[in-house]
């Protein structure tokens, strides 16, 4: 186990899932783990409570250089990720292991993702 406190400052994690909310705070405790109410299963652009704005500012709050969005393709639309990305905020996307979603979300914005299989996902990218 890692103390996740190297991540505060530089990081959050956004997740709709108590569950892995959990999980991240087991596995990298001083790590800042968010969860928006927009980050629910089967959101939609037009359901959000929070926009990019919103997590532009929490990001501000924590002093975070940018967060990790819980893999959602109607969340993290290409118009999403690129407001987030004008207001400073990077992004990565968790978790993505089949490759054409992987491309979906590089093309739409994200800056890094997060996979299950890393080496087939090389593979399959290159």
């Amino acid at each position: 186990k890692e103390d996740g406190a190297h991540l505060r400052g530089r990081i959050i994690f956004a997740t709709w899932s108590s569950k892995f909310s959990k999980r991240i705070h087991e596995e990298l405790p001083g790590a800042v783990v968010w969860m928006p109410k927009m980050m629910r299963k089967g959101a939609k652009a037009e359901d959000y409570s929070n926009t990019p704005l919103g997590i532009a500012a929490a990001a501000a709050c924590f002093n975070a250089e940018g967060v990790a969005l819980q893999w959602n393709q109607e969340v993290c639309t290409q118009e999403f990720l690129e407001e987030l990305a004008r207001y400073g905020v990077e992004v990565d996307v968790w978790t993505i292991d089949n490759v054409e979603e992987v491309r979906l979300a590089l093309s739409r914005g994200a800056r890094w993702v997060t996979t299950n299989k890393p080496t087939q996902m090389i593979k399959s990218l290159r």
